[in-house]
């Protein structure tokens, strides 16, 4: 999608990303106008062009994030169980390794903030938290049949929230040992029950 300010043209998706790596890095409020526009090279008037207000511009950077992280699909690919949750524990350790990208998880990042963020911005992390619960919680499921729904529902909002600190240890560069923490826990919240 191109976006046309003035005569400038610009590709919103690079916007985007630029704008992910600024906020990722400062965090929302740390983040002026000015930041902005001297990471995507764009004036101030082609931003309000496109984005209502930072607040707007954050927004869309969360959902293209989220899209682009892909988390649904890999907590959908079949057969579900324990792969499936390795691999989306691992996905911030893997994003890691990526130079071009800060440490940890944009989204964990953005949570952090949760006073300063508005409403809708708010909304947007809570449909996406209410949306890793289900998948994480079928995961658990075809992992371990002989687990009641709550206790799956249960164990889910724990994984979710194990893997909220493993983004914020790998964000602040500790993640050295992270694979075998990340196998030690779900071989133990996967146990059958005896």
């Amino acid at each position: 999608i191109l976006i046309m300010g003035r005569p400038k043209q610009y590709n919103l998706e690079s916007v985007l990303e630029k704008t992910i790596n600024l906020f990722w890095k400062n965090g929302f409020s740390q983040s002026s106008l000015a930041d902005i526009e001297q990471a995507t090279g764009l004036k101030k008037s082609s931003l309000y062009n496109a984005f209502k207000d930072k607040d707007d511009l954050h927004r869309k950077c969360l959902l293209h994030y989220i899209e682009k992280m892909d988390t649904q699909n890999i907590l959908s690919v079949e057969p579900l169980g324990k792969a499936n949750l390795r691999k989306m524990l691992l996905l911030a350790n893997k994003n890691a390794k990526n130079s071009k990208l800060p440490q940890g998880c944009f989204v964990i990042n953005s949570i952090r903030e949760i006073p300063n963020l508005s409403k809708a911005t708010r909304d947007i992390l809570n449909k996406n938290a209410e949306m890793l619960l289900e998948l994480v919680t079928r995961n658990i499921k075809f992992s371990n049949p002989d687990i009641s729904s709550q206790k799956c529902t249960d164990l889910a909002q724990l994984v979710l929230t194990f893997s909220t600190g493993l983004g914020l240890r790998i964000s602040g560069g500790l993640n050295a040992g992270i694979e075998k923490q990340v196998d030690e826990f779900l071989n133990y919240i996967l146990e059958p029950e005896t």
